[in-house]
């Protein structure tokens, strides 16, 4: 009986290791670009059966390269040398790419050390793409909740050839850079393939961070404006992206430029709130009002401006309070004239403080009769200035 019970034990430990694949075998995925199946002449012709659907470029690691010393490069997938390369497959899904990627390469995708996933603007607009795209990534279980999601101004793929600059290859140095946002109040803070699954599940629009490659470069600011069908609609500029910080409450740091008798005086936060409420009338939302309270410290004072005295210090808060209304309030105007699209929250405020009326307006909010649109929003903000100083004056 004993040895029976210690057969059955061995077989199960044997059991454990049918699956195994050996390390050397793995093709480490640290980035996914994704593309329109044809947005090129060459990629027309490229394709096969017509056009498919998606173009998808994976950016993958050769382990052996990250020990040599010098810069990256991108290499192609048959030669030696370097610490990553970048692979193109078409099909009509994310999963018929990778396997046509796996039958081009000697080592099959594997998504563990997945960084960044980004979508080009253009396939964002499909109304069905992003949750498609997502679908694959997040039914596999290598994938991690904390992946980053980008919307591309432009190809996607031409993300992933970036110079990586102070990094080994692109995807860490746009992980790097995204981390950022504390010396930027320009940029939006990261979707995460967790946060954005949350989005998909909801009827909400909200935004993603938006990235643009020129000359070798990349930059962060801005954002991508997805409506409540999951769609994009469109970008907000840097100015319309600060604002929408600074209306949700997002502001970690960063510059604010502001003019005062004809000269720029830059405010930097150290730290930003928001604060939202509404005037109800009836069954019908009168007007929201946002508050907004910072702190921050001067990062360029003038040379006329005598900080010692505090009637002046009040004249600069006050210069400051009305540049981040008038910021706030060009952000509103966009999304309500050009986009109709409530991102900033006001709708998620009435479900949680006023549900019986959000249930009334909610199918009209974003779309129908577009109820954010048509509804006053007065922002009213609330400066400290910390640390002022005055080099001019110092001893």
């Amino acid at each position: 009986m004993i040895q029976k019970i210690a057969l059955v034990l061995v077989m199960l430990l044997l059991s454990g290791c049918w699956d195994r694949v050996e390390i050397d075998q793995r093709g480490f995925v640290t980035g996914v670009a994704v593309d329109k199946g044809g947005v090129t002449e060459k990629q027309d012709q490229e394709a096969p059966n017509g056009i498919p659907a998606y173009r998808g470029t994976y950016q993958i690691i050769v382990p052996a390269g990250l020990k040599q010393s010098g810069s990256s490069k991108e290499v192609s997938s048959t030669s030696t040398g370097g610490t990553y390369f970048n692979i193109s497959a078409f099909g009509n899904s994310m999963p018929s790419v990778s396997s046509a990627i796996a039958a081009e390469t000697s080592r099959a995708p594997y998504f563990e050390h997945l960084k960044i996933i980004t979508i080009s603007s253009e396939l964002a607009k499909g109304s069905s793409n992003i949750a498609d795209i997502m679908d694959y990534f997040l039914r596999d279980n290598e994938i991690r909740r904390g992946v980053k999601i980008l919307i591309t101004d432009g190809l996607a793929k031409d993300v992933l050839s970036v110079e990586s600059l102070n990094e080994k290859y692109p995807i860490a140095y746009i992980e790097s850079t995204i981390n950022n946002i504390k010396n930027n109040n320009a940029m939006v803070p990261a979707t995460r393939i967790g946060d954005l699954h949350e989005q998909l599940l909801k009827n909400n629009a909200y935004v993603i961070q938006r990235i643009s490659s020129a000359h070798g470069k990349v930059s962060l600011t801005g954002a991508a404006v997805i409506d409540n069908k999951n769609r994009f609609i469109g970008f907000l500029s840097d100015e319309e992206t600060q604002g929408l910080n600074l209306l949700k409450g997002d502001v970690k740091g960063g510059t604010l430029e502001v003019k005062l008798d004809g000269q720029i005086l830059d405010f930097n936060f150290d730290n930003e709130h928001s604060r939202i409420t509404s005037v109800l009338e009836g069954n019908e939302v009168q007007k929201f009002m946002i508050a907004i309270t910072a702190e921050g410290n001067l990062g360029k004072t003038a040379e006329q401006l005598d900080l010692t005295k505090l009637s002046n210090v009040n004249l600069l808060q006050q210069a400051i309070e009305k540049q981040i209304v008038h910021v706030c309030e060009t952000t509103i105007h966009t999304l309500q004239n050009r986009y109709q699209i409530d991102v900033i929250g006001l709708g998620e405020y009435l479900n949680q403080n006023h549900y019986r009326l959000w249930t009334t307006v909610e199918d009209n909010w974003n779309s129908g009769e577009h109820r954010f649109a048509n509804i006053p929003v007065e922002v009213h903000a609330s400066v400290d200035i910390r640390r002022i100083g005055d080099i001019n004056r110092s001893e």
